[in-house]
């Protein structure tokens, strides 16, 4: 009875932790060095630091596919 809401709570949870980035801007600016540098700070780095809007939205289209993969995984588990 409780697991559709343990499969809202994973998937929402995996969505927030790969859009972290206003924490992370605001704290370390993804520093030192490279440390911690997520995947969203990069994406806006791409595309407004470097102007590469293409690449930007390719790193955004892996995001989402990662996401979907997970979702589809966690579905497939719900069910049984």
């Amino acid at each position: 009875m409780i697991s559709p809401t343990t499969f809202f709570l994973i998937i929402s949870s995996i969505i927030t932790s790969l859009q972290n980035f206003t924490v992370i801007q605001s704290l370390t600016e993804g520093g030192p060095g490279q440390s911690t540098t997520v995947m969203a700070l990069s994406i806006v780095r791409t595309a407004f630091v470097q102007n590469n809007t293409a690449f930007a939205s390719a790193q955004a289209m892996v995001i989402f596919l990662i996401v979907m993969v997970i979702t589809l995984i966690q579905w497939r588990g719900q069910k049984k």
